[in-house]
């Protein structure tokens, strides 16, 4: 995923994301929903990593993830505990995600 369209999931100019990503203060995490499928979210290390991580893997549906890297990065730090915590909201938000297109069908 591009710089920019990180930004956009989470209504933020370029400028604004590459500052928080780079801020060497706090690592953190924000959850998005594009509107399409499960939500994911936006992690970074705060020196210059970041992740987008999904709730929805096509290999394993709404019972598993995604993660990969935005462009340009090489790297990324995350402790467990922050990484469980991303992955137990994600994982809920999965469940309502299938409840809500099984009842639709």
């Amino acid at each position: 995923m591009t710089l920019s369209e990180a930004a956009g999931y989470l209504d933020q100019t370029e400028d604004e994301l590459w500052s928080w990503i780079n801020n060497l203060k706090k690592s953190g995490y924000r959850f998005f929903n594009n509107g399409y499928d499960c939500d994911g979210c936006i992690y970074t290390d705060a020196d210059g990593g970041a992740l987008l991580i999904k709730g929805y893997s096509e290999i394993y549906e709404t019972e598993g993830g995604q993660i990969e890297l935005l462009e340009d990065c090489t790297y990324c730090n995350i402790e467990y505990s922050m990484l469980k915590k991303i992955f137990k909201k994600l994982e809920s938000s999965a469940k309502e995600f299938e409840k809500n297109i099984m009842e639709e069908a």
